[in-house]
């Protein structure tokens, strides 16, 4: 007699999966205080990198980190959420009972464990109603709020290709001023291992950390003054032992077309001033591009000298070569520099460093405008011996090294200070 082999189904499978993993399940709560020249937290935007979702948590309050690897979060039927039909076709109705007001998040969660979609918002009290979309697939629905995690599977049978939706139908039920909210968490969903980030605010001032949260913990901000002689404030982030500009300097006390530069005879020592795209004198336009915005200003190296905020200067070669090292040397880790956003693809980055490098590009001789969206070049203050260049140092998108170069002053680099 021949024996019956049993094949588990891919959804009795990954439900095996998670019962072990449930074992290990732990959240944490993670408190706020600020040092330097303030102890005052007004506020705190957290990101998790992995899963893409950001949370602001209020002055006072701590934040909770929900283990979204545990079972009763993930699979275990719950009476206080429902869906229907499920399976569903082109799109379901899903209810849940808001235990609190507050901030609630909606993760959707394929097989391999990513997410494919995701929604946010502040809810009331009470039962809210969603609408839901998704293509055909088993998937687990996360639901957590302030004092409270729901969780659903649901299969689609989707007749047809469709998107991931999440849509609010609650707005009717929601026409009553929202209650206070009861108490001062606020919840986010990781899992072991994600990278958070952590931006403090206190005021005018604002302090970078990052994160691999693994117990129960304060997280302190050390504000200190980044300020430009226009009045800007800059963040600031810790790497290493150096305290950088979390951001490229934006300082622009004139701004010149982008044809005129210190390479123009008679004005080799003159300071210029550029916003890339931009051709015109005129501050007020110049700052109201999408460039300057997201990139900041460009400038030669004469106004580079002169540029720093007050307590603040242009790094030199060798602390660059301090960076450097501490990311791991001439093949570093530079990923953890690079803004997981503006760059073209491939953008190698994880941002886990809290620089956010942006590829500005650069203005090179006659006027040129190169390299928007695949290359950062910053200067520093060391002049390449034996030549009458500058040093600087640049990231591409398609790599993740911290390189050196050298080029003309007249070319139009990005800035990055380091604290005195």
């Amino acid at each position: 007699m021949k024996k019956r082999i049993v094949l588990l189904k891919p959804f009795m499978f990954l439900f095996l999966i998670l019962n072990v993993l449930s074992s290990f399940a732990t959240d944490y709560t993670v408190s706020f205080s600020g040092s330097g020249l303030s102890s005052t937290v007004d506020s705190v935007v957290v990101q998790n990198l992995k899963l893409g979702i950001k949370i602001t948590v209020p002055q006072g309050s701590v934040l909770n980190l929900v283990d979204v690897t545990a079972i009763d979060q993930l699979i275990a039927g719950n009476k206080s959420m429902t869906i229907f039909p499920n399976p569903m076709l082109e799109n379901a109705i899903m209810s849940f009972y808001a235990k609190q007001s507050g901030k609630t998040f909606i993760n959707v969660i394929g097989l391999d464990g990513k997410s494919i979609t995701s929604f946010s918002s502040v809810l009331n009290e009470g039962n809210n109603l969603f609408q839901i979309s998704l293509p055909i697939g088993f998937y687990v629905i996360q639901v957590i709020g302030n004092g409270f995690v729901y969780s659903s599977k649901v299969i689609s049978q989707a007749a047809k290709e469709c998107k991931a939706i999440i849509i609010n139908n609650s707005s009717e039920q929601q026409t009553t001023v929202p209650k206070k909210i009861k108490n001062t968490i606020y919840s986010i969903p990781y899992t072991s291992g994600d990278y958070l980030i952590y931006r403090g605010f206190s005021g005018n001032f604002s302090n970078y950390k990052s994160d691999i949260t693994a117990d129960n913990k304060n997280i302190n901000f050390d504000f200190s003054e980044c300020k430009d002689a226009n009045g800007r404030n800059y963040p600031t982030v810790m790497i290493g032992t150096q305290i950088w500009m979390a951001e490229n300097l934006a300082y622009l006390p004139t701004v010149n077309n982008l044809i005129d530069g210190s390479e123009d005879e008679g004005y080799e020592t003159t300071p210029f001033y550029y916003v890339n795209g931009y051709n015109g004198t005129d501050i007020v336009t110049a700052k109201s591009t999408s460039y300057y915005k997201t990139y900041g200003v460009l400038y030669n190296y004469n106004a580079a000298l002169i540029a720093a905020p007050k307590g603040w200067h242009l790094p030199t070669n060798d602390e660059w070569m301090v960076l450097r090292n501490f990311l791991g040397g001439v093949f570093c880790d530079g990923k953890t520099l690079k803004s997981t956003t503006g760059w073209i693809w491939p953008n190698m980055a994880t941002n886990s460093n809290c620089f956010n490098a942006l590829p500005g590009g650069n203005r090179g001789g006659g006027g040129s405008v190169n390299e928007i969206g695949y290359r950062a070049t910053w200067w520093c203050s060391t002049e390449s011996i034996g030549t009458p260049w500058i040093c600087n140092w640049n990231m591409f998108n398609n790599s993740t090294n911290l390189g050196q170069g050298r080029d003309e002053k007249s070319m139009g680099f990005s800035i990055r200070c380091i604290k005195d």
